[in-house]
């Protein structure tokens, strides 16, 4: 006879593989397998199956039928567009971000918090030959990357110090895994007002961020400039920080925040 507790936690266990596996395509270059997802994932191809059949009847994976492969579907939108226009800019505010693509010739993100990390919300890409893809629905890992640095250094001390008490990903041989280390980083953040990451979550890939602030004084967005690593120079990096620091100050007074407020 099946226990109480073991029946009650099943369907939460299925709905957090369920979700694992749609977080999976978040950072998909191609369709993805069964077995591609199971291994990723560590679970039985089995399970993998239908969940992606019951992902697929409400929309949100399409599968090929030649290949068998899937791929996010349209579903998606339905609750993607909800997210999306609660955090889109207006159209002015979207062309001072252009104006930074073009006056730094690289590729310009704007990102949002999901409570754990960072999340693409818009690209806008430079005018350079070799372009920087970030995508919206891109996930940045909040110890590795100058967004989600941004996040962590301005959050509340029980957020920060739940995630840096996770084991943390290391990523290529530059990722900060060490805790006190990240401290001592998030407060250098909080005194220059911008986040740098050179090559730490992904090889030959820089970035530069600094938050946009809400009438509240709390960060509401984070904008970047994303390049290749063999563009940056470190004789360029005040000079790029300094124009994505004005750009995020300027977002930061359309939507109300005054200096006092942080103070």
């Amino acid at each position: 006879m099946t226990s109480p507790r073991r029946t009650a936690a099943n369907p939460m266990k299925s709905i957090a593989h369920a979700l694992e596996v749609l977080l999976v395509f978040s950072d998909a270059r191609k369709p993805l397998g069964v077995t591609d997802i199971a291994r990723q994932l560590g679970l039985h191809k089995s399970s993998v199956s239908r969940i992606l059949t019951t992902l697929a009847h409400a929309g949100f994976v399409d599968r090929d039928a030649q290949t068998g492969r899937y791929a996010l579907g349209l579903g998606i939108l339905s609750l993607a567009g909800a997210v999306l226009a609660r955090y889109q800019l207006p159209s002015a505010a979207r062309r001072e971000l252009e104006l930074l693509a073009e006056a730094t010739g690289e590729t310009v993100t704007i990102s949002g918090w999901n409570g754990r990390q960072a999340v693409n919300l818009d690209q806008i890409l430079g005018p350079g030959t070799i372009k920087n893809f970030s995508p919206p629905g891109r996930i940045n890992p909040a110890h590795c990357t100058a967004t989600g640095k941004i996040y962590l250094a301005y959050a509340d001390e029980t957020l920060t110090s739940s995630i840096l008490a996770e084991p943390l990903q290391r990523y290529t041989a530059r990722t900060i895994v060490d805790p006190e280390v990240l401290r001592r980083e998030f407060q250098e953040i909080r005194r220059r007002g911008f986040s740098l990451a050179d090559r730490e979550f992904i090889e030959d890939v820089t970035a530069i961020a600094a938050p946009v602030f809400n009438a509240h004084g709390a960060v509401a967005y984070v904008i970047a400039v994303t390049m290749p690593s063999f563009r940056f120079q470190e004789h360029a990096q005040e000079q790029i920080a300094a124009m994505v620091l004005a750009t995020a100050r300027g977002l930061s007074l359309r939507l109300g925040f005054r200096q006092e407020i942080a103070q």
